[in-house]
Parts: structure tokens; C-alpha cells; sequence
């Protein structure tokens, strides 16, 4: 396993805000974490299959997810 990410180096990997990634984690539409001691972290590797599994070619494909 490669070095965790916190919320906040994880939120500049995929290129969203922290508040985003953390509203998706509440929500459960967020990438897979680690709770860790009260801390959240991220797997690099995790967080790019979620990226990957996010991918469209259109926006009705998007709709239909």
C-alpha cells in the first residue's frame, strides 16, 4: 500500500474542494477512506480506481449511473 493522503492532499489529487470531498463522504458517493485514530485518509491507488469508475462518454450515461 502506497502512503495515505489526508482529506486535504487527497482533495488536490482528484481536484476537488475538501468541503466537496467531504460533503461525498457523508453522502456515500465519495471515494474510498480510512478512519484512522479520528482521521480520515485516502489510498492513491483507491482514489484513482474511484476517478476511473467515474468516467462518461455522454451526459445520459451520466443520468443513468
Amino acid at each position: 500500500m502506497s502512503e495515505l493522503l489526508s482529506v486535504k492532499q487527497a482533495a488536490t489529487f482528484v481536484g476537488l474542494s475538501v468541503p466537496t470531498l467531504n460533503r461525498m463522504r457523508v453522502q456515500g458517493s465519495g471515494a474510498p477512506y480510512y478512519k484512522l485514530g479520528g482521521q480520515v485518509r485516502y489510498d492513491p491507488a483507491e482514489l484513482e480506481k474511484w476517478m476511473r469508475s467515474r468516467r462518461f462518454t455522454s451526459t445520459s450515461e451520466e443520468a443513468a449511473a
